[in-house]
């Protein structure tokens, strides 16, 4: 179900000449202050991570340079454990975080809407990775670099469908294309940089997310491309898992009519009971 996709291929001439003088590649960068003290906010103010809800707290990393975390989180699910990662991703708190309120307020409402289902996977295509902004040679460390920032390539849907960026984004159906574009547009309020197909070369297969500061108090969003949200159909389709699964309502239906509290006792005492 889950895989890991290269999609950025480097000759092994330049990984060689990287590994070489990786020391003066991630040593030209600072640690800013914020990430600390986003992380530390974070840690403090979320409830307890768990294991059996598929979020543990692991050993801080400290790699190449100012990469690493300092309290990194495994993520193997997310949304209470109904929506399993694979494979395992490293991120910090601040985008767990982040991820979860996308799944659960953008997200699930519009694979129901648009799609009568649920996500219950997602397949990641990178997480905590010590490297360059698309790992171009002489590029500035990405947010991959620090755990802030994580990309999807594909969502599992409770029907059993794979939709995949590469394949759905431009090839599925009209309801599955308007799905992706929904979630993509929308998530620019959960992320302060968005980049999927169309942006540029390297994110045609997959959407990426980060935490970055682009100002000083971190308010600024940069999200491409720019979307406009399709319109839903005007009625919800059948839903094809669980009604009320993730705490989502129900399409609505017209309610049983139930008799009032007097009408239930006058027929009582009616009836001699």
């Amino acid at each position: 179900m889950f895989r890991r996709v290269a999609y950025l291929a480097v000759p092994a001439v330049v990984l060689a000449s990287l590994a070489g003088c990786a020391g003066g590649l991630f040593n030209f960068e600072r640690r800013e202050a914020w990430r600390a003290e986003a992380d530390k906010a974070c840690m403090s103010e979320q409830r307890a991570f768990r294991r059996d809800d598929g979020i543990n707290e692991i050993r801080a990393i400290r790699d190449q340079g100012v990469c690493g975390l300092e309290r990194p989180l495994e993520i193997t699910a997310l949304a209470d454990g109904s929506v399993q990662i694979g494979p395992t991703a490293t991120i910090n708190c601040p985008m767990t975080v982040a991820l979860e309120r996308w799944i659960g307020e953008s997200v699930q409402d519009a694979a129901v809407a648009r799609l009568g289902v649920y996500v219950v996977g997602i397949d990641q295509m990178s997480d905590y990775s010590c490297r360059t902004k698309n790992s171009q040679p002489g590029a500035e460390l990405s947010e991959h670099a620090f755990g802030n920032a994580f990309d999807i390539g594909a969502f599992v849907l409770s029907d059993g469908r794979e939709l995949t960026i590469k394949d759905h984004w431009t090839g599925g159906t009209q309801a599955e294309k308007d799905f992706l574009r929904e979630i993509l547009a929308t998530s620019c309020q959960y992320f302060t940089t968005v980049l999927g197909p169309g942006s540029n070369i390297f994110h045609y297969d997959h959407f990426h997310f980060d935490l970055a500061r682009h100002n000083a108090d971190g308010t600024s969003h940069y999200c491409r491309p720019e979307i406009n949200i399709p319109p839903r159909p005007e009625t919800l389709p059948l839903l094809a898992d669980r009604p009320g699964l993730f705490g989502l309502a129900e399409p609505e239906t017209a309610a049983p009519a139930t008799p009032a509290a007097a009408e239930i006792e006058d027929l009582i005492q009616a009836l001699g009971m």
